[in-house]
């Protein structure tokens, strides 16, 4: 091959690759102020800007996943990268509600093309059993390759909002073209009985495989929702993360956009106020890590019990839901950014015991099954919800749907505190193996990660 010189080991390749999709999202930390500001997207545009993504990554999901599975993991690399490039460079250049949804399409076809690719390509190159200390590495540096692009951001937006969205787009295209000269692939092997065809040929055996799988799985899913509706708690997690998808959506989505349009930002000598963006963006990294570093025990005790996950995911759900009200009715730029700074703390120990409590209630031989089941109830009140703090937005204040989204995250508490009564009953956990220490501290170490 013509750049087989040039190739690198996959772990090198794998940190360049992690620290790069780190850096480049980083630079992407003020890109609803740009769509508020700049191109002048009411609040409903701004959320729908997200459920277009979502939904374009769901339809393109199975399609994309074959090219990965059947040609090669670093063709599906390559092309996910260099489609992203374009998506942002569209992005950029856009100034109207159309050419927005369409860059976020093609950023929806993109991620499908990374999505489970990356890590099943490394798996193969390495070893599934050595792959763990390359993600807590790669997850380091990508720490440090953050906050690089947080300051990038700033330094960029002060010139020109559309500058880091334009800057991540080139780095894209420049990422995959490196990857296509450097990336190993060694370890992927061809189907036996697809290698003899023809590729439409090969392509088509993908998607008639693709959809024996599909009816696997469904009989899979099939026995998950039995187990769920036979499992209360199951439920309750499942209808708690649609609540929670309809919440974050909205949030994420106008958060920024109700800080320029609410608050006079502090002064920063000749820096423009897009600046404080990056500013709160390491704040929030650094008092994250802090909070987790602080109570990381307290969190491993409370995971490990179920009754004791039960009150901490309560009382760290009300505190979220405070603290997001407050954001909204807020009158100064310090209680608002004291919020948003609190709220990355309660959010980075919510998560890992929320996962934790999922694994220990959930039977081993459907857990991945019905985990993601629950990703995707999240993701069904993202798409479902976010409009309607959107609409709310626009059609109030945005004030108005930050309190909603606040609102939406309260009777989340209820419903654990509803579920401590199913786990006190009698067999309530039967069939379900529990989780050991190590797991644990494993679905912990994980989430610190997101």
């Amino acid at each position: 091959m013509l750049f087989n010189r040039f190739r690198i080991r996959a772990g090198a390749a794998f940190y360049l690759m992690n620290a790069s999709f780190s850096l480049i999202g980083s630079l992407m930390v003020a890109m609803m102020v740009y769509l508020y500001t700049v191109v002048r997207l009411n609040p409903l545009h701004l959320v729908l800007v997200g459920t277009v993504l979502e939904a374009s990554a769901f339809l393109f999901e199975v399609p994309t996943g074959v090219v990965a599975d059947t040609y090669s993991r670093r063709l599906s690399i390559v092309i996910g990268v260099l489609v992203l490039g374009v998506s942002f460079l569209l992005l950029g250049l856009a100034h109207s509600f159309p050419l927005v949804l369409l860059a976020q399409i093609i950023s929806g076809l993109g991620y499908t093309f990374l999505s489970g690719a990356t890590d099943a390509w490394l798996a193969d190159e390495v070893g599934a059993e050595n792959v763990g200390g390359i993600f807590v590495r790669a997850a380091q540096i990508g720490r440090v390759a953050e906050l690089v692009g947080l300051g990038l951001a700033a330094v960029l937006g002060s010139i020109h909002l559309a500058l880091p969205i334009l800057m991540a787009g080139g780095l894209y295209l420049l990422l995959g073209a490196v990857l296509g000269v450097v990336m190993p692939e060694t370890g992927f092997q061809h189907r036996p009985q697809l290698e003899r065809e023809r590729p439409s040929t090969r392509f088509a055996a993908g998607w008639l495989n693709a959809v024996r799988q599909l009816r696997t799985m469904g009989a899979t899913v099939q026995e998950s929702l039995g187990v769920i509706h036979s499992r209360p708690v199951l439920g309750i997690l499942a209808l708690s993360s649609f609540m929670t998808g309809t919440s974050t959506e909205g949030f994420d989505r106008l958060g920024d956009a109700h800080l320029v349009a609410n608050f006079t930002f502090p002064a920063l000598g000749g820096w423009k106020p897009v600046v404080w963006f990056s500013i709160l963006g390491i704040l929030g990294i650094l008092f994250s890590l802090a909070v987790t570093a602080v109570f990381q025990r307290r969190v491993e005790q409370a995971s490990a019990n179920p009754t004791r996950s039960i009150s901490a995911l309560v009382g760290l759900n009300l505190a979220t839901s405070f603290c997001v009200i407050v954001f909204a009715l807020a009158g100064s730029f310090s209680l608002a950014a004291a919020c948003l700074l609190l709220r990355s703390g309660l959010i980075s120990l919510l998560i890992p015991i929320s996962n934790a409590f999922q694994v220990q209630n959930t039977p081993a031989h459907i857990r991945a099954t019905v985990i993601s089941m629950t990703g995707q109830a999240n993701a069904l009140g993202q798409v479902l919800g976010g409009p309607a703090v959107g609409w709310i937005g626009t059609a109030l204040s945005l004030r108005a749907a930050i309190v909603s989204a606040g609102l939406l995250v309260a009777p989340i508490s209820g419903l654990y505190a509803r579920a401590r009564n199913y786990l006190q009953a009698p067999g309530a956990l039967a069939d379900t193996a529990p989780a050991t220490d190590e797991a644990v501290v494993g679905v912990i170490s994980e989430a610190g990660k997101e």
